[in-house]
C-alpha cells in the first residue's frame, strides 16, 4: 500500500504513528460539527426530530467504529512487539 499523496499537505502528520490520531480529529470535527446541531435546531416538528435522531445514530456509530479502530490499532502494537 502507498501512501504517497498523504504526506504532501501541510496539514497532514509527517510521521506514520501519527496518523491515526490525525484521522480521528478529521472524524470527529466533521461530525461533532456545532454547525450540525444548530442547523438542527431551526428545522422544526417532523425534520427536527429527524435530523436529531440521524445526528445522534451517526455519532454513536461513528464512536462506536473510532472504538474498534483503537482496538486494532492497540493490537496491532502489542503483536509488533
Amino acid at each position: 500500500m502507498s501512501w504517497t499523496n498523504f504526506y504532501n499537505s501541510a496539514d497532514r502528520p509527517k510521521k506514520a504513528d501519527e496518523i491515526a490520531t490525525f484521522v480521528h480529529k478529521q472524524i470527529f470535527d466533521r461530525i461533532c460539527d456545532q454547525t450540525l446541531d444548530r442547523v438542527a435546531s431551526e428545522k422544526e416538528g417532523e425534520a427536527k426530530t429527524k435530523i436529531e435522531s440521524n445526528l445522534k445514530t451517526l455519532r454513536n456509530k461513528t464512536k462506536a467504529l473510532l472504538g474498534m479502530l483503537e482496538f486494532f490499532e492497540t493490537l496491532g502494537t502489542r503483536m509488533s512487539r
